[in-house]
């Protein structure tokens, strides 16, 4: 099946100034972005998809700093771009497996020179993330489901050529999903 579309994303931003709380950036920004998706079913149980997806996204936020010539300034929205793969097995019908490799590209954030011997909070170069997520899926009852997803991120920026800070190697989280019988 291949399904494809267009969304239309807007964006309107009003941040005010720390110092004076005057208004310090404004935009109202739209973009109609694309959207695409293919899923295969080879056999029973077994879907394969692929997908890409563009998307609007606010802008970056600078940072706080005497050294920064635009302190707290929201830069202008932003386009990224994903890419993912993947495929979905079932066990038996209350038991699945997801395995997805998926791609994001959007503009980097970083500083640069402001012209006048400082320092401006800037797009700079990409931004690349990348992952494998597995995803196991159970329903342990009627109504109720077991989520445990294991994400393994990379990221890395093309002005730096090193992988982005505070991102951790692996993560896990788990959730359970209750539903409720409603009356009509």
């Amino acid at each position: 099946m291949l399904t494809a579309g267009a969304r239309l994303q807007s964006i309107d931003i009003e941040r005010f100034s720390y110092f004076g709380g005057g208004l310090n950036t404004a935009y109202d920004e739209e973009a109609i972005t694309p959207v695409v998706g293919l899923v295969v079913k080879p056999v029973e149980g077994l879907s394969l998809y692929a997908n890409y997806i563009e998307a609007l996204q606010e802008g970056a936020v600078a940072p706080l700093g005497p050294a920064i010539a635009n302190p707290g300034e929201v830069l202008v929205p932003r386009m990224s771009t994903q890419y993912e793969v993947g495929g979905k097995i079932y066990f038996d019908p209350s038991i699945f497996a997801t395995l997805a490799f998926y791609r994001i590209e959007r503009p980097g954030e970083g500083f640069e020179d402001d012209g006048a011997g400082g320092t401006r909070f800037a797009y700079v170069g990409e931004q690349r993330n990348r992952g494998i997520e597995l995803t196991l899926n159970s329903r342990r009852a009627s109504g109720s489901s077991l989520v445990l997803p294991l994400p393994t991120p990379s990221s890395t920026t093309d002005w730096m050529r090193r992988a982005s800070p505070n991102l951790p190697p692996t993560r896990m989280w788990s959730g359970t999903c209750l539903s409720f019988p409603t009356s009509p």
